[in-house]
């Protein structure tokens, strides 16, 4: 899976491999799990961010200040800084 899903298709993906779910939107993804404040995020949590009209991407925080996401179907899955963009929330999914 490295081109051909979204933001939180490939968030989606991720966490129902380990048998998590999440649902296919970055908005209702925002929803999930628990709140996380930035200072106490962890590998595995989701990291919400911006857009003009509430959320507008997703990204699983995978340590050491780095995001893996999917930037789009176009251009696939890569690694940026975490706060590459402004972050609305970060969330816990646990069971």
């Amino acid at each position: 899976m490295l081109t051909g899903v979204d933001c939180s298709g490939f968030t989606m993906k991720i966490f129902q491999h380990f048998g998590y779910y999440l649902p296919h939107s970055s908005i209702f993804q925002r929803s999930y799990g628990t709140a996380v404040s930035w200072a106490n995020k962890q590998p595995g949590d989701l990291i919400c961010y911006n857009a003009i009209n509430g959320i507008g991407h997703v990204g699983i925080y995978i340590g050491n200040n780095r995001v893996i996401h999917a930037g789009s179907t176009a251009t696939g899955i890569h690694t940026s800084v975490a706060n590459y963009r402004s972050v609305n929330c970060v969330r816990r999914i646990v069971r």
